[in-house]
């Protein structure tokens, strides 16, 4: 399905963080667990696939079939649909925010100790 044209327009398509939860409950009873785990495997893929054709995009090659802003709202797109896999399994697999808080404090904590060993300051 084509992304709207006007998708930053957040209030047009803005849902209360309930409605938002609502939706990613009955998607699971609606197309089941195991479906919506399959489909966020799929998002992750389609996430990579973004980030390495932005990589990859040289603005002097001239036969580029798309532009640097399109590869661009594709990343955004592609985040946006692998963010909310992070909600569809946090429900599925009774997964904690605030566990998955701490983790990302740890990693970000683990990378500065890392720079730091070789020689960067915070």
């Amino acid at each position: 399905m084509a992304i709207e044209q006007d998708w930053r327009n957040s209030g047009k398509y803005y849902l209360s963080p309930e409605q938002a939860n609502t939706v990613v409950m009955r998607s699971i009873a609606w197309y089941g667990a195991d479906t919506m785990t399959t489909i966020c495997m799929e998002e992750c893929a389609e996430l990579i696939q973004a980030i390495s054709k932005l990589k990859r995009f040289n603005p002097e090659d001239p036969h580029n079939k798309v532009s640097r802003n399109e590869l661009v709202e594709n990343l955004y797109e592609e985040m946006a649909d692998v963010q909310i896999c992070f909600n569809l399994l946090f429900e599925i697999y009774d997964l904690k925010p605030s566990d998955l808080r701490r983790m990302i404090d740890h990693k970000v904590w683990r990378m500065k100790r890392k720079m730091e060993a070789q020689g960067e300051k915070f």
